[in-house]
């Protein structure tokens, strides 16, 4: 059995794709988690990439006005 200690000492990179109803591109993330985040923790970090995407693509539009 896996201890608590080596059970959040492990990490997997993970995927997600998200697809928009819109017709908008879909968004990608590689997103790095341990055994130890629960899905609360998971889902923040999803958006907190999806705002950091976000302002990026306003700055790259904001310059090319």
């Amino acid at each position: 059995m896996i201890t608590a200690a080596e059970y959040g000492e492990t990490s997997w990179e993970l995927s997600v794709q998200i697809d928009q109803k819109q017709g908008d591109e879909s968004m990608k993330f590689k997103l790095r988690v341990k055994g130890d985040l629960h899905i609360g923790g998971l889902m923040l970090k999803l958006v907190e990439k999806i705002r950091g995407q976000r302002c990026n693509r306003q700055l790259r539009g904001s310059y090319q006005k």
